[in-house]
């Protein structure tokens, strides 16, 4: 099965898109994967070239700098989208897998699967508390948005989000996808259990995304050293004096090998934001073993049940307690980051994850094909 899927290098999108790639590549499968966005950093390259040397002739990477549907301004999408529609053409693909809400109303005919990691309505809910009196936002910039994420879930075959919240944050903010919508939780490779851990906490981040609340982090005071991992460059202030808080301590932009280092020696990791509709992040550091301490929002409810421990993301008071707890009982740490690993190697893994979007692969290009001889 040939597979085009699209990308971008901004968010966790990237992570997700290399790991299916090179599931579906080991699969025997051939992809073709074009990123959206900006083109990839130096990082970004070697991960790139390092599944290109694994499958050297089953695996194409093209990468353009066509913007993407949420950025600023009136990012002109006609250019990607005419682009996509060309490659289509030349590379014949059995699916489109787009993860941009944007490519789903191609005028290619190909059976096509758009992928809801997140969107900005449901984000700006979440940013804005219940309470605030606001009502959504409103403005040419935010209609214009509604009306191309609505059009590309109109015209996809299927519909996936991570998770059930995000699909009923789909049907809720830009029409209800109904029986094409499905479920498909993302994944990790599960780990050996590593070195001694230490008593600390690591976060991992998009630290200029006020959804991701990183400065509760400083405002809990916690009683560990805290270790942040995120870009500084649109954080000025970080980038100027970061470790200027007691026991908090600004990474900057790390590798993937050195993240997973942290992973393995922190006993626990902390997830501050007020909106998640799944969270790699805390799933990496699950699969390495480390306790959850999470933001009580209905997405982290439904991916981690009892494997995790949750506080009110608007409390830093909260935070600390729940921290604090963890940190005076390192049985009970272990215990959940046990608990943690076994829920993410039982749900989360690479394989199931694989098979279940060649699953729905097989299950859309058959009722496409059913369609078109009808």
């Amino acid at each position: 099965m040939r597979i085009l899927m699209t990308t971008d290098t901004v968010g966790g999108v990237w992570a997700y898109s290399l790991e299916l790639s090179a599931g579906l590549l080991k699969a025997g499968m051939e992809v073709s994967l074009v990123s959206f966005g900006r083109l990839p950093n130096e990082l970004q390259a070697r991960q790139v070239n390092s599944v290109r040397g694994y499958y050297p002739s089953h695996f194409l990477y093209i990468p353009t700098d066509f913007p993407l549907e949420w950025m600023q301004g009136e990012p002109d999408l006609d250019k990607g989208k005419a682009f996509l529609d060309r490659l289509i053409s030349s590379y014949r693909p059995a699916i489109l897998h787009t993860n941009q809400f944007c490519h789903g109303d191609l005028t290619s005919p190909v059976p096509r699967i758009v992928v809801a990691h997140s969107d900005v309505i449901s984000w700006w809910h979440a940013k804005h508390s219940p309470g605030s009196g606001e009502v959504g936002p409103s403005g040419a910039w935010f209609a214009r948005y509604r009306s191309l994420v609505a059009a590309g879930i109109r015209g996809a075959d299927a519909v996936v989000a991570p998770t059930q919240w995000q699909l009923a944050q789909l049907a809720r903010h830009y029409g209800n996808p109904g029986s094409r919508g499905v479920a498909i939780p993302n994944a990790a490779h599960a780990r050996d259990e590593g070195p001694a851990r230490r008593m600390q906490t690591i976060t991992a981040g998009r630290i200029w995304d006020e959804c991701k609340n990183i400065g509760i982090l400083e405002e809990a005071d916690l009683p560990v050293p805290s270790f942040i991992a995120g870009d500084l460059s649109q954080s000025p202030h970080l980038a100027v004096a970061p470790n200027s808080h007691r026991n908090v301590y600004y990474l900057g932009e790390i590798d993937h090998a050195s993240l997973s280092g942290l992973f393995e020696m922190s006993e626990i990791y902390v997830g501050p934001s007020l909106y998640e509709p799944f969270g790699l992040a805390p799933l990496e550091a699950a699969h390495a073993g480390c306790a959850l301490v999470l933001s009580d929002l209905e997405s982290f409810r439904e991916i981690w049940e009892d494997a995790a421990s949750y506080f009110d993301p608007r409390d830093p008071k909260c935070l600390r307690q729940t921290v604090n707890h963890l940190s005076q009982n390192p049985a009970v740490c272990r215990k959940m980051g046990e608990r943690a690993r076994e829920r993410a190697r039982d749900l989360y893994g690479v394989d199931l994850f694989t098979d279940r979007y060649l699953t729905l692969y097989s299950k859309v290009i058959a009722s496409s094909r059913l369609s078109h001889a009808a």
